[in-house]
């Protein structure tokens, strides 16, 4: 699950048509499995911590759908990480719940 908030903005180092390598020094150091590029959640599927460098995979549909189809090694991109599993957020009543959210 992603929160909308962008944690850091990384730099493209790689592109093609089935992966794409992010640069992003603290989202490599974070949980594994997913991470959000310019809006877009992805599946990680190799991180290198030396390089702090995050690769992800990449479909024909989600190149289609996105803007991740233009992007070029250099690029900076958004970088959203997911909460992690010990993170609960609940709501807190006000006169507008929906707008008070409050991390635990």
């Amino acid at each position: 699950m992603f929160t909308g908030h962008i944690y850091e903005v990384g730099m493209v180092v790689a592109v093609d048509q089935a992966r794409i390598a992010v640069s992003a020094p603290k989202a490599a150091a974070g949980a594994l499995g997913s991470i959000c590029l310019n809006g877009v959640g992805l599946t990680v599927v190799q991180t290198e911590h030396e390089t702090d460098v995050r690769e992800a995979g990449l479909t024909a549909e989600t190149r289609r759908r996105s803007t991740l189809d233009q992007i070029q090694p250099g690029t900076r991109v958004n970088v959203e990480a997911p909460l992690a599993l010990a993170t609960r957020w609940v709501v807190t009543w006000s006169r507008a719940p929906w707008m008070a959210w409050a991390r635990l």
